[in-house]
């Protein structure tokens, strides 16, 4: 209902607020209503990556009084409606695309280094962890925390002796370390003693 004064179209507008996406939601923080508070805090990693989901071909052209329409898709940040909303945006987005390529070539590098050596049970489980690794970062573009944490002390200096011998696995542990201590809550890493 609609009344003549401007205190009763606020009130519709505010029972009419809401938000329409035009695509999806994929990330990010969003609140509707008075006194709405939405916070994102995330750490989002990497580029887009093939199965982000494309804008949408169609257009809004109208909406209802009040209400916030997105006409793409939202992937991060934050956003909050209504009388004394509150939208904070803490989020983190790292782009380590580059970074994760010079990891897999070093991999591929051991991986290779490591096929002509004889095949033990040792050498294998090693080159079991590393192809996990190279799978995950061309699956999902980055390596989970606990395979990360096991690739951290295979090279560290009291990690596998399979690697000891392998020129060059310094800069790996370097790189790997890298990206342990960027991700959240990392606890302190081994060292390598050269």
């Amino acid at each position: 209902m609609v009344g003549d004064n401007r205190g009763d179209r606020e009130q519709v507008c505010e029972e009419n607020a809401g938000v329409y996406m035009a695509g999806s939601m994929a990330g990010g923080a969003l609140a509707t209503g008075e006194e709405a508070e939405a916070e994102d805090s995330s750490r989002r990693e990497g580029g887009l990556r093939a199965a982000d989901p494309p804008t949408p071909t169609t257009r809004v052209t109208s909406a209802p009084p009040g209400q916030v329409v997105i006409g793409g898709n939202f992937t991060g940040g934050a956003m909050a409606t209504g009388k004394r909303s509150r939208a904070v945006d803490r989020s983190v987005r790292v782009d380590d695309t580059a970074e994760y390529r010079g990891l897999l070539e070093g991999l591929a590098r051991v991986r290779r280094e490591l096929a002509e050596r004889e095949r033990t049970f040792e050498v294998d489980a090693v080159d079991g962890e590393l192809e996990k690794a190279e799978k995950e970062i061309a699956s999902t573009g980055r390596i989970g925390r606990t395979l990360l944490e096991r690739l951290v002390r295979m090279f560290s200096a009291g990690g596998s002796m399979v690697l000891r011998g392998v020129e060059g696995t310094e800069p790996l542990w370097e790189m790997l370390s890298g990206f342990l201590k960027a991700s959240s809550g990392a606890a302190e890493e081994p060292r390598l003693d050269g």
